[in-house]
């Protein structure tokens, strides 16, 4: 998947990316996780899966999940408040 492609999908989930050049944001941020072997680099802004210890696929999902709800949380209190 390009870095293009996967900000994309980001944003279509309603995350914001900040910055001018959302791809390469996502690019940036993947460095860590390419450093890691979360995520592989099969070529030049293209990113595929790696390999992640089933604790640490939990750990994000969860952190992920709780993000949703508090993000969640936070739009139904802005709509009453209007």
């Amino acid at each position: 998947m390009s870095a293009m492609e996967l900000a994309e999908v980001i944003q279509s989930r309603g995350l914001v990316i900040r910055g001018d050049k959302p791809n390469k944001t996502v690019a940036d941020a993947l460095r860590w996780e390419v450093a890691k072997g979360r995520v592989l680099k099969p070529g030049r802004g293209r990113f595929q899966a790696g390999r992640m210890p089933r604790s640490t696929k939990s750990w994000i999902r969860g952190r992920a999940r709780n993000h949703y709800r508090l993000a969640e949380e936070f739009w139904h209190r802005e709509i009453r408040h209007r």
